[in-house]
């Protein structure tokens, strides 16, 4: 099974190869399943929160302002 993406360690992140498509770590690792935003861990194009230095700050509670959260 997918790791979700706010989940992993610094460690893990630093581990993934530099010339890895954004298309293979979306297949990889997967965005919080209350979050809409479409291809959200896409690199530049995705959530800067996601993707960002609040990475491991993404809890509902964080994202539960964002026009993309999905009450579950």
């Amino acid at each position: 099974m997918s790791k979700y993406w706010h989940e992993l360690t610094d460690q893990e992140i630093a581990s993934i190869p530099p010339e890895m498509k954004c298309s293979e770590l979306r297949r990889m690792y997967k965005q919080p399943n209350w979050c809409s935003y479409p291809e959200a861990i896409a690199a530049f194009l995705g959530c800067w929160s996601l993707v960002g230095a609040n990475r491991t700050k993404i809890s509902k509670e964080f994202c539960k302002s964002c026009d993309c959260f999905i009450p579950i």
